[in-house]
């Protein structure tokens, strides 16, 4: 019973963290936080940049556990000869790569994202309260203003 609260409680974060990204291609700017940090620092009495710094912990030591995870699976291969100790490290180091990779097309992604509003000339903080994230969902599936 105690694994089955762990995995929803990390559950349900993890779900936060991905709503809390989403929110964040709306952000104006680094100082403004997105709808999902801004509702939980509300309720909970917090600063924002708290609430933000806690999910960004939180998010680099679930990143932490699965790594270990998967490196302690990759020495299990190793073991039973699926792979060589060289295979595995090699395989780390892609897998690495590839985040690191995926972590800067995101903030490009953010970035443009950005350049684009302002473009169009949408004011994304008045906007911020009809929709969020790309796929304007609405308040009653948690976000933005209920119509």
């Amino acid at each position: 019973m105690k694994n089955k609260t762990r995995y929803l409680v990390l559950g349900l974060l993890l779900l936060g963290m991905s709503v809390y990204g989403t929110g964040r291609v709306l952000a104006e700017d680094e100082s403004t936080y997105p709808p999902f940090v801004q509702t939980i620092a509300q309720k909970l009495g917090l600063d924002e940049s708290q609430v933000e710094e806690a999910f960004d912990e939180i998010r680099a030591e679930h990143f932490a556990e699965m790594q270990e995870a998967r490196e302690e699976r990759l020495s299990e291969a190793v073991t039973d000869g699926i792979i060589t100790e060289e295979q595995k490290n090699a395989l780390i180091a892609k897998w690495e790569e590839m985040h690191a990779e995926h972590a800067a097309q995101r903030q490009d992604r953010q970035t443009e994202m950005q350049q684009w509003y302002e473009e169009m000339g949408i004011d994304q903080t008045a906007l911020r309260e009809y929709v969020s994230g790309p796929w304007g969902m609405k308040e009653g599936m948690g976000f933005g203003k209920h119509r």
